[in-house]
């Protein structure tokens, strides 16, 4: 019993319970160099994981900023006629205020006669024409770059003009991607002023005013520059560069028609023929190509009025337009009454344009052509030619007064009592 005094048992009935509540740790029994390969690859572990935690973390960061986004307004006015907007996530179309709001989603449609301006965030601005669909599709920033932008605007039908913020003061440094879509295809713009047009589901254009659009469809992509255009046909590589200037008349070159049946004249294309005359017989049109060329020639002979016409609807806004030149050859071969008759309106060629004017008038502008007046009859805005001959006569319709604001149709005819006339090359050329 020697050594077993009351102090030890007491120690002993402390440690027993402590040590089975510590966890047990072995000794390294390995040699030095063991014990120091192990050291280093928890080292490595560790600074590993250091790396992996403040790296990763400052990707995320980094991510974070530069992909966080801010959806953005734009904000608008109804500059005339009435407008219509279909909220993003409604199906009922509702009457657009003075001074809309728009966001991502919405869409705007213009009436006959009404133009709708649009300011984005950035200071872009869009300007909507007459009969015209809109939808914005994306209006986004930067959430911690502001000058980050990405802009989508799908252009159903109709004609805007579009003036993308340039990169100057305050606007410097802009980035990202400014985009209209059409039926047709896609075009990126950068900054610089532009209009773009649906002609129909299968075509569209964008005409580059200052600046470079590249336009994209059937997975090819076409740049023009200031003063170019570009045609976006479905299903086909874009057609370009082209000369902004176009002739918007279908068939204005007279070269297609369909031939009468045997001794029928034959009727040009694209073009719809209407007789007036007041009194037999009517007057008669026919069309053939001569030396080349399309040709449409008007005949009557008889007594009475009478009024022979080849007509084509138009249907073109000119609001952004700086010139309308409205061109063609004339020939007069005879006429039985002198100079404009006795009204001083019958002539036995004649261009007729029925256009709304910039005060929203109905008008009529006419120009004749004849080659005499021996009975010195009145003569009205009119050109006295040599008969037989082919004559050019050209005309900028933007310098009438008032001046046209949208040209509903053109007419070419042949007015009066006996007349024969011919007339080819009929263009009608906006800028």
């Amino acid at each position: 019993m020697v050594g077993r005094g009351p102090g030890a048992e007491l120690t002993s009935a402390v440690e027993t319970p402590l040590a089975r509540a510590l966890p047990v740790v072995s000794d390294f029994t390995g040699a030095p160099w063991q014990a120091e390969r192990l050291a280093w690859r928890l080292l490595l572990l560790a600074t590993v994981l250091f790396l992996s935690v403040v790296l990763g973390g400052w990707y995320a960061v980094r991510w974070y900023i530069g992909n966080a986004i801010v959806i953005n307004q734009g904000f608008g006015r109804l500059i005339e006629g009435v407008g219509l907007i279909q909220r993003a996530g409604h199906t009922e179309w509702i009457e657009l205020p003075k001074v809309p709001i728009f966001d991502e989603g919405d869409t705007i449609r213009t009436s006959s006669g009404s133009r709708v301006f649009m300011r984005l965030f950035d200071f872009s601005t869009v300007l909507l024409y007459p009969d015209t669909t809109l939808q914005v599709v994306q209006l986004r920033r930067g959430r911690f770059g502001p000058v980050d932008r990405t802009v989508v605007l799908r252009l159903e039908r109709g004609r805007i003009h579009v003036g993308v913020a340039p990169d100057e003061p305050p606007y410097e440094s802009l980035q990202g991607s400014f985009e209209v879509q059409t039926p047709s295809g896609l075009v990126g713009l950068q900054d610089g002023s532009y209009s773009l047009e649906v002609v129909t589901l299968a075509e569209s254009t964008v005409l580059v005013r200052v600046g470079k659009a590249i336009a994209h469809a059937a997975g090819a992509s076409l740049t023009v520059g200031t003063g170019q255009r570009a045609q976006i046909l479905k299903d086909t590589a874009p057609v370009g560069p082209l000369p902004i200037p176009r002739d918007v008349l279908k068939n204005g070159s007279l070269q297609d028609g369909v031939p009468g049946p045997a001794g029928q004249p034959g009727r040009p294309s694209h073009w719809t023929v209407l007789d007036l005359s007041e009194r037999e017989p009517p007057g008669r049109v026919s069309w053939e190509i001569e030396g080349g060329q399309g040709k449409v020639s008007f005949e009557r002979v008889g007594e009475g009025h009478g009024e022979t016409i080849i007509r084509q609807t138009v249907g073109r806004d000119l609001s952004d337009t700086a010139s309308v030149l409205l061109s063609t050859e004339v020939r007069v071969d005879s006429h039985s009454l002198s100079g404009g008759g006795f009204a001083g309106t019958e002539y036995p060629l004649m261009l007729r344009v029925i256009y709304e004017d910039i005060n929203r008038t109905n008008t009529v502008w006419a120009h004749g052509f004849f080659i005499h007046n021996r009975d010195d009859l009145p003569v009205r805005a009119a050109t006295q030619v040599q008969a037989g001959e082919w004559t050019s006569y050209e005309v900028n319709l933007l310098g009438l007064v008032p001046r046209p604001a949208h040209i509903e149709r053109l007419d070419v005819l042949a007015a009066g009592w006996s007349y024969r006339s011919a007339v080819r090359n009929v263009r009608l050329v906006i800028d």
